[in-house]
């Protein structure tokens, strides 16, 4: 009798814990990683934040068809959604940042009544280290230090992120990405403009399917650098210039309470579907 064909792989099997990558990774060995583990490791970004397309390392079974995509962010995907807002916040908290427990954002008022500022979106902080907490708040502080190098492999792990979270259903939380990176990326003039705008791009585009790498070559400037945040200034299209003051903390955030260690740590609510 013939060997029996392997099974296909399915990101939804695997972010169930039903199925392991063909380097036998699991949900649950990812959710274990440290944080040196989550800096060195690069067998789990594309799971835990899969796009439809392969990545540079993996393979084109390793991605999420439009239909497991819309399995997310229905009925079906909830704890998917759950687990994914997990994952992000897994990945903030090696940065020593967290989102805010809740939304702390509005958005503009009348004058703008369409601009998106993370309606129902919340903001990201830094995390207050607590004495006795087990955390390497220095080595955190140092590796968030660090993405104002060029070149940093976490740059293209924002991309990936910001526009995971819009394809998963997490629009709000994928605006919160990009604004507080945009706004890193606008205060350390190291980061690469083309960093920047590939970030616009993920939290932008209306071409969701599209690998922002690809949607870049013909894209418009006010999708690369998206629309302006709370006191930011930006040029009206009579070529003025307004600038929008709104409620709350600025937006690299300031210092909020919790450890931000664990995989499920904070608020698990699932903002999305």
């Amino acid at each position: 009798m013939p060997p029996k064909k392997p099974k296909e792989f399915s990101i939804i099997s695997w972010y169930n814990g039903n199925m392991a990558t063909a380097s036998n990774v699991f949900l649950q060995n990812v959710q274990q990683y440290t944080d040196d583990e989550l800096e060195n490791k690069h067998d789990f970004i594309q799971l835990i934040f899969p796009l439809p397309w392969p990545s540079q390392i993996t393979s084109s079974t390793v991605v999420c068809t439009k239909r497991q995509f819309s399995i997310i962010r229905g009925q079906g995907g909830t704890e998917i959604r759950k687990s994914m807002l997990k994952a992000l916040k897994r990945i903030l908290a090696m940065f020593d940042l967290e989102l805010t427990p809740a939304p702390e954002s509005t958005a503009f008022g009348t004058s703008r009544p369409g601009a998106r500022h993370r309606n129902r979106g919340r903001r990201i902080r830094r995390i207050t280290a607590v004495v006795g907490d087990g955390i390497d708040h220095a080595a955190r502080e140092a590796r968030f230090q660090g993405l104002a190098n060029s070149g940093n492999h976490h740059h293209r792990r924002i991309t990936r992120i910001i526009r995971s979270l819009r394809l998963a259903g997490r629009p709000e939380d994928a605006d919160s990405v990009y604004r507080f990176f945009r706004n890193f990326a606008r205060e350390h003039p190291t980061v690469p403009r083309r960093t920047l705008e590939m970030w616009g791009v993920a939290a932008n585009s209306a071409y969701m399917d599209m690998d922002p790498s690809e949607d870049i070559k013909n894209t418009t400037k006010e999708v690369k650098m998206g629309e302006p945040s709370d006191g930011e200034s930006y040029t009206t299209s009579e070529g003025g210039t307004d600038t929008t003051k709104g409620p709350g903390t600025d937006e690299t955030g300031t210092e909020g309470g919790g450890g931000g260690g664990g995989w499920g740590g904070g608020e698990g609510g699932d903002g999305g579907g």
